[in-house]
């Protein structure tokens, strides 16, 4: 799946995962 990343799609997903592993923690009590 990964090898058919191609143009921006990597950096989409890149920023997806940044986000969700800053504001997951900080969501919590």
């Amino acid at each position: 799946m990964w090898l058919f990343i191609t143009g921006q799609d990597w950096l989409i997903i890149l920023i997806a995962v940044v986000i969700l592993l800053i504001w997951g923690p900080s969501k919590l009590p």
